[in-house]
Order: structure tokens, then sequence, then C-alpha cells
């Protein structure tokens, strides 16, 4: 008897450790072609976005973006600015 109670047990522990990955992958199967649309579509919702908001975080993206065409100018003037630096010259004293 205690046998079957431990057998009981063991089947319920496996059973309930199996569920959510096959709910989840019931959604995937399911819903596959959605959530490809909607990672598809990510990018695009990313660019479009103008602020984050999160709870005592404020992020508005606009200002961002308009640094960025400054800070891209700002670093090829200074690719510009920069001297090639030349390849260290081997001597024969060094060798």
């Amino acid at each position: 008897m205690h046998e079957t109670v431990e057998l009981i047990k063991a089947i319920a522990e496996l059973i309930s450790a199996l569920a959510w990955p096959c709910v989840a992958v019931y959604f995937l199967v399911r819903f596959h072609r959605q959530i490809a649309s909607l990672l598809g579509e990510l990018p695009n919702a990313v660019r479009r976005a103008r602020s984050v908001h999160a709870p005592g975080v404020e992020i508005e993206l606009n200002q961002i973006g308009a640094e960025l065409p400054i800070a891209e100018r700002q670093a090829s003037m200074l690719s510009l600015q920069l001297p090639p630096v030349p390849a260290p010259n081997k001597t024969e004293e060094g060798v």
C-alpha cells in the first residue's frame, strides 16, 4: 500500500513538472504565425517608440535620436583628424 502511494506521488510530481512545458509548446505551435508576425514587427515598433516608461524611470527617445547624428559627425571628424598609426619597425637589434 505504501509503495502505491509513493508511485502515485511520483507520477503526480512528474505530471506537474511536465505540465507547463507542454502548455508552452502547445501555444507556440498553435500561435506560431501570430508570434512570427509580432516578432517581425518588433524592430519597427521600437523605431517608432518615442518614450519608455517603467516604475520610477521615464526615457524620452526623441532626445536620444536627435543627438545621434551629432555623435556620428563627431566620430567621423575624429577619425579624419587622427593620423594612421605606423607599423612597428623590426630592426635587427630587436630580433
